[in-house]
């Protein structure tokens, strides 16, 4: 077996070494803060991890939130002087796999850093890197690597990962869980259904708004219409459903936050909504809404720069130029103090269930430089997970627009994991040097998690067989979301995703006749879930793409889906699948 040691070279070409421990059978490599604070930037890696063309074994690099999946990369010499960095991975690992071991290098969520995979001259390397001066200081760097056998795979990768974290007390089973809270056992069963009710134009004609130069807000569906969707679920048979009402406070949608109230007197007010969560409720379904206290408005009565953001120079950081204007990052601490404001009001209100917090799981935890509230990463991702449980504590549940892992000891539910399409994508670019793409975050955290697979799987079920069977493969939930396109612009507000990022296809609320249809939709996906909602209780075995392009989701029960992305008729099992269909075998 190689030796395994790692070190850091830093801009100023000092190299580190690392220090080794043991907890039990994990190797533990960890860097004192004191050995870099005066470095700009260090760059991470164990020679052990250097391999050549033609050399058994593989990478694995996992993607940002605009990527699906995670990139498995074989020495086999294709793409020769490609690099592919990744600065923001939602997973905190990497794999180097070679004929003598496989290195399952676990990253502790300490500090931003740069994660890369290059091939030049024939000669692979895999580092992370981390420029120190762009974030508070404090923690030591540290590295976690399990070993395993030679030979292991992905999905020996993922269960180590998984069983790790489940021994470590970090992350619990659905199956346990969903037994002791009924909001979370009512999200296992049920669809989730989105509303967007109103909102400003986006982009934003008016970056610094005021009340005198406020734009309008356009009213899309009102508190009457969410009670008639309701209605019109139960005629069609609905058994159960959760409603998240969205841009239903001031000013609709990312109007005026981190200012909730008042309840948007242009939908119906607070009578109104009052009366909604009573019906709602009524007809046995959850109502729920959509909060956001990660992005500031000037326009907010309660704005204040000494709640956001300081970056090391002092400048403030954009969330981006949304409904309300341009939007300001507030602090982790800030972002806390504002859940612990609002909370009794939702509870109030009647909105219980997998409440929404809208960016803070797909987004990378905000760090801060103010002398009076200054944060690093780990203290944010603790005062992050603590606003988290606050919500579950006090209304059921927590859910928000993503999973990075650092989040999933609380999260119960991801709107998407990533923005891409629904089929595994890597990046932008297609990169030569990348033999295959993987379902990393779902083999490991699904059974952990609630979550929908994509930006491209909401509202799957007027998408095509594509989208469908994409969803189910992969282990998701059927979300579905009334007006889900409301960008006005034609130029992209995320680099390389479409406007509408939910995709063209949408369900809307303009009438009765279209609320009727909306609930018709989904009817039929509530049914087709009805038999399926158990697998979310199970672990992923293993994901495996077939010599005949059929993929296989196995359950450890053995419970198997099994999906053709082809365009021709391909067989599995005896059983033939169409063209973008699936199969579940029981």
């Amino acid at each position: 077996m190689e030796e395994l040691k790692f070190y850091a070279r830093s801009d100023d070409g000092a190299i580190l070494d690392f220090c080794e421990r043991r907890e039990g059978n994990i190797r533990v490599f960890s860097l004192g803060a004191d050995r870099f604070a005066n470095k700009n930037a260090i760059d991470i890696t164990a020679d052990a991890f250097s391999r050549k063309v033609g050399d058994g074994g593989y990478y694995l690099i996992p993607g940002d939130e605009k990527a699906s999946g995670t990139a498995l990369i074989r020495f086999n010499g294709k793409g020769d002087g490609e690099e592919i960095k990744i600065d923001n991975p939602s997973l905190s690992f990497f794999v180097s796999a070679s004929d003598a071991a496989t290195y399952v290098v676990m990253i502790e969520n300490n500090y931003y850093y740069v994660l890369s995979a290059s091939l030049s001259d024939g000669k692979y390397a895999v580092s992370f890197n981390v420029k120190t001066t762009a974030q508070p200081l404090g923690d030591d760097i540290t590295v976690r690597v399990i070993t395993l056998p030679a030979g292991s795979d992905y999905n020996d990768v993922a269960r180590a990962i998984r069983n790790y974290r489940l021994e470590k007390g970090e992350i619990r089973p659905l199956s346990e869980k969903y037994l002791e809270r009924e909001a979370l056992e009512y999200a296992c069963k049920y669809p989730l259904i989105r509303v967007r009710m109103g909102w400003k134009p986006v982009p934003p004609e008016i970056l610094h708004q005021t009340p005198e130069n406020e734009p309008p807000m356009h009213v899309a569906c009102t508190f009457a219409d969410v009670r008639l969707l309701a209605d019109r679920l139960k005629a069609h048979g609905v058994e159960g459903a959760e409603i998240s009402l969205v841009g239903w406070n001031a000013k609709g949608h990312d109007g005026r936050w981190p200012d909730l109230f008042p309840v948007e007197e242009a939908l119906g007010g607070i009578e109104e909504l009052r009366r909604t969560v009573a019906h709602v409720r009524a007809l046995g379904y959850k109502l729920t809404c959509h909060t956001n206290h990660a992005d500031h408005y000037e326009i907010a009565s309660t704005f204040d720069t000494a709640d956001l953001v300081k970056r090391i120079d002092g400048s403030l950081k954009s969330h981006g130029n949304w409904g309300g204007g341009m939007s300001y990052a507030a602090c982790p601490l800030t972002q806390l103090r504002y859940a612990e404001r609002d909370i009794n009001d939702l509870y109030e209100l009647g909105f219980l269930g997998i409440h929404y917090v809208d960016c803070l799981s797909i987004c990378r935890p905000d760090t801060c430089f103010d002398e009076n509230h200054r944060v690093t990463l780990s203290e944010s991702i603790k005062i992050l997970r603590r606003t988290m449980k606050l919500y579950t504590e006090k209304l059921g549940g927590f859910s928000s627009e993503g999973m990075r892992d650092f989040s999933v000891g609380e999260l119960d539910f991801s709107l998407y994991n990533c923005f891409r399409s629904s089929r595994l994508s890597f990046l932008a670019k297609d990169y030569k040097m990348v033999s295959a793409v993987v379902p990393m975050m779902e083999i490991i955290y699904h059974g952990i998690v609630l979550y929908n697979v994509s930006s491209a799987t909401v509202n799957a079920a007027i998408k095509g067989d594509e989208a469908v069977s994409t969803m189910t493969l992969l282990g998701g939930k059927p979300v579905f979301y009334v007006n889900s396109k409301f960008l006005s612009a034609k130029k992209n507000v995320f680099t390389g995703i479409s406007n509408n990022w939910m995709g063209e296809e949408d369900l809307t609320s303009g009438s009765p006749e279209e609320l009727d249809a909306d609930a018709a939709v989904i009817a039929a996906a509530a049914k087709e879930y009805s038999e399926l909602w158990d697998r979310q209780l199970v672990f992923i075995e293993s994901y495996r793409v077939l010599d005949n392009g059929v993929c296989v989701t196995r359950y450890e029960d053995g419970v198997e889906i099994a999906a053709n992305f082809t365009v021709e008729p391909a067989s599995y099992r005896g059983k033939v699948i169409e063209s973008n269909k699936c199969i579940v075998i029981r």
